[in-house]
């Protein structure tokens, strides 16, 4: 797999090269670029990658200017150390009318998940730890969350799944 890495910090880039590298001995570390316009540069004279990890803040500007310059074709993981941007690089990376697929159920998925990140709230929900921003107490023993980043509907734990719903916050 050849990986991009748009980082302009070296400590953190040295950091991200050692995450993949300890995930994919075999991943093909293209290169790490630390600007705006070096992206630009780089994605103009050469093949796409099949990954870009892409931080988000950079020396000269937001890496969202490189998807505004240049058509970027493979998947982008977002690194920030800022939740606000978030939403933005959600919508970046899912822009031109384009869904991903996944080809399992969310009972397959959740048995291929980390049992300790992720956790099936109900038919419509899988939750990672971090998206749980409150808990409360709702009628008849059910649990009722709060997540972030928000969602539309209400998200519900049943009663007879709290008590393993707690465990697993650590409750």
């Amino acid at each position: 797999m050849n990986i991009l890495i748009i980082e302009d910090e070296a400590l953190a880039a040295r950091q991200l090269q050692g995450l993949i590298r300890a995930y994919d001995p075999a991943a093909n570390l293209l290169g790490t670029l630390d600007s705006v316009e070096g992206a630009v540069a780089w994605f103009t004279h050469h093949p796409t990658p099949d990954l870009l990890f892409a931080d988000i803040e950079l020396v000269d500007g937001q890496s969202f200017e490189v998807f505004e310059r240049v058509q970027v074709r493979c998947p982008v993981i977002f690194t920030t150390a800022y939740d606000e941007f978030a939403l933005r690089a959600f919508r970046v990376n899912s822009a031109g009318g384009r869904s991903l697929v996944v080809d399992y159920t969310l009972d397959e998925l959740a048995q291929r998940l980390n049992p300790r990140q992720f956790f099936r709230a109900n038919r419509q929900f899988i939750l990672h730890a971090k998206a749980v921003d409150r808990v409360h107490l709702h009628f008849n023993g059910r649990l009722k969350l709060e997540l972030k980043p928000a969602v539309s509907e209400e998200v519900f734990i049943s009663r007879e799944r709290a008590g393993e719903f707690r465990a697993w916050m650590g409750e």
